[in-house]
Order: structure tokens, then sequence, then C-alpha cells
């Protein structure tokens, strides 16, 4: 990561009016692709905001986006659920009502996530079977909640 300079403020505490930009040297950073584009803006004393209005206005090729996989979010949404479940199960001594209400809620979530995991299955393939680890997960809410229900 660059380091970044220090910028001076006016009496205002405004950043003072910034020196010529070497669009072309910005350009070939940009380009590059060797270093984030905070690090470009940096490495050129600009904000971020301002490489964008470069890229746009001068008709650059914008780089591509960040993707996020809707699978691997999901997936990391079920992994969050499993450990708050574990972290019930080893404080839990004896069946009371705000842990059943956290069951509650627990349940409310792994559907909403069965939802979005079928959903994306379906888009994917024809059958939606649900996989071993929503399966799992959801015996294992059930097997809790029997516990909290017997005398």
């Amino acid at each position: 990561m660059i380091e970044r300079p220090a910028r001076k403020r006016d009496a205002l505490g405004r950043f003072a009016a910034k020196a010529n930009v070497d669009i072309e040297a910005l350009h070939a950073d940009y380009d590059a692709r060797e270093l984030s584009n905070q690090d470009v803006a940096i490495k050129h004393r600009i904000s971020a905001s301002t490489l964008h209005r470069y890229v746009v206005t001068l008709g650059w090729t914008p780089r591509a986006p960040h993707r996020i996989d809707p699978n691997d979010l999901v997936m990391r949404m079920f992994a969050a659920l499993e450990a708050q479940m574990q972290d019930l199960e080893t404080t839990t001594t004896t069946a009371g009502g705000s842990h059943a209400a956290i069951l509650s809620k627990l349940v409310t979530t792994l559907d909403r996530l069965i939802e979005i995991k079928d959903a994306e299955a379906h888009k994917r393939r024809s059958s939606t079977r649900s996989s071993k680890v929503i399966e799992d997960l959801r015996s294992k809410i059930a097997d809790r909640i029997a516990e909290f229900n017997q005398p």
C-alpha cells in the first residue's frame, strides 16, 4: 500500500488547491492495473472520486468492479448461523425463555437462508434438493427445539 502524502489545508480547513495532475502518468498507472484505484489516487494526490471522474470524462476503459459470488455469501451466512448455534449450545444450561427466543430467531434466519439457497439452486438446475449442510443445520435446530420443549 502506498503511504498517503500530507495535504495542506487553507485557513478555513479545506484542502488547498491541488497542483496540476500529470494526466499521462495517471493514465499509465491506471491502465497498468498494478495498483488499486485508491492507491493510484493517493499516488497522484487526488481523491478516488476525482480519479473516477477522469476515467469517465476522458473515456478511459473502466476497470471491472469486484463481484461477490451470491453462493459464497449464503455459505458464509450458514457458517455464521452454525457458529451462533454452537455458541448457544455451549452457553445454555437450562431451558429459558430467552434461549427459546434466540432459537426462534435462528430458525427464522435458517428458513430465509434455505429460501435463498433453494432459489439459487433452482436457477442452476431443475431439482431443488437441499444440500447436506442445510439438512444438518435443520436437524440440529429441530433437535435443540425438541430439547427445550421437553418438561
